[in-house]
């Protein structure tokens, strides 16, 4: 038995869709537990915690949408760039912590890295597939 052949135009798509449902599962999970991810924040050091994380949920949802719709994604890809950058390393410090809970960040980290790489090749690619590239 082989493989049904899969478009180039309907692997993006679906992959937009997938990266979209992971970003709304976040996102939800942040708006429905605000306070205590703030708290989170501040206690791991982000400062401004309390204006950059409502911009963080704004970023996300800016991003599923624009997944969605596949509008915008150039800017909408850097701005997930950004806040699965800056989300990694404020919340996954393996580095910095001890033995017990250090295994599990690094693991989410190298998890992260690589969504990076994902969004990377979406970014390089949204030239030529987005309504509006920018």
């Amino acid at each position: 038995m082989s493989m049904p052949k899969l478009s180039v135009e309907k692997a993006l798509t679906l992959s937009r869709v997938l990266l979209a449902i992971m970003f709304a599962e976040s996102a939800l999970s942040h708006i429905m537990h605000y306070h205590s991810v703030l708290n989170d924040a501040e206690a791991m050091g982000l400062p401004l915690a309390f204006i950059l994380f409502p911009i963080s949920i704004g970023f996300e949802l800016f991003g599923i949408a624009a997944l969605l719709l596949n509008r915008w994604l150039k800017l909408a890809l850097a701005l997930l760039l950004v806040f699965t950058l800056s989300s990694t390393v404020v919340f996954f410090p393996f580095w910095a912590m001890e033995s017990s809970g250090a295994a599990l960040a690094l693991q989410n980290f190298v998890k992260n890295f690589a969504l990076v790489g994902f969004l990377l090749l979406l970014y390089a690619e949204s030239d030529s597939k987005s309504k509006t590239a920018s």
